[in-house]
């Protein structure tokens, strides 16, 4: 699946058909679903299915581009305060979800650590690694030349 921001977010039923030393890791992705903190998912499928229009008009379809995704854990609040808002560590969960797909912001890292917790709780958790400078790169379209963009207030 291509992203707006250019980056290509794999499901795990694709990786899993690649051997091992061929493996891409890209299927864990960040979404814009909290106000508070976008919540990270382990992208599983995605698929696009027939949708009734509820407007009544004779059984109108659309399709809706949706995704299976299983969720992480919310990031825990103190180790989050404690770091700045650099550090969100999560816990894989077993909790399965539908979303659109309109709504993955970016591929993301995941990466294994066992962290103590301000709590004093110690487990298998994942802390989150972003590629900078993404927050940005919807301000411009995927494959838009560098003359296409507007230079009209440089000097």
């Amino acid at each position: 699946l291509l992203l707006p921001n250019g980056q290509i977010a794999c499901s795990a039923w694709r990786e899993k058909l690649r051997p091992e030393d061929q493996l891409h890791c890209s299927r864990m992705i960040k979404l814009s679903l909290m106000a508070t903190f976008n919540l990270v998912k382990h992208y599983i499928y995605y698929m696009r299915i027939a949708v009734n229009e509820d407007n009544g008009a004779d059984n109108a379809l659309h399709f809706a581009n949706i995704a299976l995704v299983q969720l992480f854990s919310p990031p825990d609040n103190a180790l989050l305060q404690l770091s700045h808002t650099t550090v969100p560590t999560c816990q894989a969960t077993q909790e399965v979800r539908v979303i659109n797909i309109k709504d993955i912001i970016s591929v993301v890292g995941m990466i294994p650590h066992s962290p103590r917790l301000p709590s004093g709780e110690v487990g298998e958790h994942f802390f989150m690694l972003e590629r900078p400078n993404l927050d940005v790169s919807h301000f411009i379209q995927v494959g838009q030349a560098d003359d296409e963009v507007d230079d009209s207030n440089t000097e």
